[in-house]
Formats: C-alpha cells, structure tokens, sequence
C-alpha cells in the first residue's frame, strides 16, 4: 500500500469471534468488502486487558524497573497481537507504509488496548498516527461545540491529582510551544490540586482543552469512565450532559 494511504482497520465483535477488514480510506467504496474472522476468548483478552492496565499503573522510577516495564508491556503487547488480530490482518499491518491508521470498532471493544498491541517489533501507536470510530448501540445525543475564533483560547491541565511529574513537564511544554509560536492562541496553564468544581466553572471559556493526567476507564459501562481530578472523576456523563446546553471546546 502507497505512504500516501491511511488505512481503516473495521473489527466487529461477534459471539466468540472478531470479524475484520483493512482498507485503505481513500479507495473507492467496494460493493464487496472482504472480512477475515478469528476466534477470540474474551475471557482470556480480558486478563491480558487488565495486566496492561496493570503494568502502566505499577510506578517505574529507575532505568532498571522502566526497562523491565517496557518488557512487560511488549510480551503482553505480543499476546493481544496473536490473539486479536487474524493472520491476514497482521500481514497487512507489518508490511504497509502507511503513516496513519483508524479503528473502527464495535463500542464493547473500546477497553482494549489496541494501540499497546505489539508486532514484534514495534507498538501499533508508534508505527502509525493512530485514531478510534466507535459504534454504538445507544443513543447518540451530539454535544454542542464552538466556532474557532482568530483569538483561540487554550486551557492546559496538568498533573491534577499531584503525582505524575512526567503529565506535569508535558503541560508546561505544550504551554512554552504555544507561547514561542502562536501569537493568536491564548494559553492558561493549571496544574495540582485541580478539582472537578474548577473544570465544570471554566472549561466552556476555552476553545480548546488539553488533558495530561490519569483517567478511569469502567468497563461495565464506558460513560462513567473520565478524567482524574483532585477529588474524583469528571465522567463522560457529565461531560455529554453539559454539551447539551454549553458550547464545549475542542
């Protein structure tokens, strides 16, 4: 497949199985799209899910102990890779060119971590600029979003709940991009001891907002997953729920 070519890798969940295709977006639309099915234990997926999990919230403050993180997460990579994907669909991986690739997925898929899934020799997020289509089941109310202005405000937060240095330098980077390069961008820079009060009274301010620190996901049900702030989670939920009357930013 040509460089210039993102892909959409279509993946459908089925009983016991997953149904998948890979195409390439800017293909004319075929009246017959060929899908290769493998069987999955969701039980097993499920354990593998959590470990990863596992293994990114296990603190790894020494070259030796973030080595040894590393290896953890390629050998669990590598698991989700032979259990996922089918031996078509993983050819088709290694050997394209392409620089970008969206997942469109089936709404009970979007717990696993697709993008921690390992070929061998890399991470699908760092082979490729990576994206998400969900489908759902439910329905979709569309939140309300702003018209940028040529006076674009921004609003950073960073490290809320106190403990990740890494989410903190990664805020304060972003806010020096800004302030060095774009003279019509507006940067406000938050960071420690944020809780969910500040988010809900100012985000609507802002017409874009950037996020660096922890988040829950729940399985169960994927709307009350969320941001991490200083006094719990600012849940999808209440997100959507403020969209409805308020312009959210982007």
């Amino acid at each position: 497949m040509s460089i210039a070519q993102a892909l959409n890798l279509e993946i459908f969940k089925q009983e016991g199985s997953l149904s998948m295709g890979l195409f390439a977006q800017n293909e004319p639309v075929a009246t017959l799209k060929h899908y290769s099915q493998v069987p999955v234990s969701f039980a097993e997926v499920g354990d593998l899910c959590a470990e990863m999990i596992s293994i990114l919230n296990r603190p790894a403050r020494s070259e030796p102990a973030q080595q040894e993180q590393a290896k953890s997460m390629r050998k669990t990579g590598q698991l989700l890779w032979d259990h996922l994907l089918s031996r078509s669909i993983k050819e088709k991986l290694k050997n394209s060119l392409s620089l970008e690739l969206t997942l469109s997925l089936d709404e009970e898929l979007i717990q696993i971590p697709w993008e921690l899934i390992f070929d061998g020799a890399d991470f699908l997020c760092l082979k490729f600029s990576m994206g998400r289509l969900v489908r759902s089941k439910g329905e979709l109310t569309s939140p309300r979003y702003r018209n940028l202005s040529d006076e674009v405000r921004m609003l950073i937060l960073a490290n809320p709940t106190g403990d990740l240095k890494s989410a903190y330098s990664e805020g304060l980077n972003i806010k020096n991009q800004f302030a060095h390069k774009r003279q019509n961008v507006h940067v406000d820079f938050k960071s420690t001891s944020i809780d969910k009060g500040y988010v809900k009274k100012n985000i609507c301010d802002y017409d874009i907002v950037h996020f660096a620190g922890h988040c829950e996901f729940d399985k169960k049900n994927s709307q009350r997953s969320g941001w991490m702030f200083s006094d719990g989670a600012f849940r999808v939920e209440e997100i959507l729920k403020m969209g409805q009357s308020s312009d959210l930013p982007v």
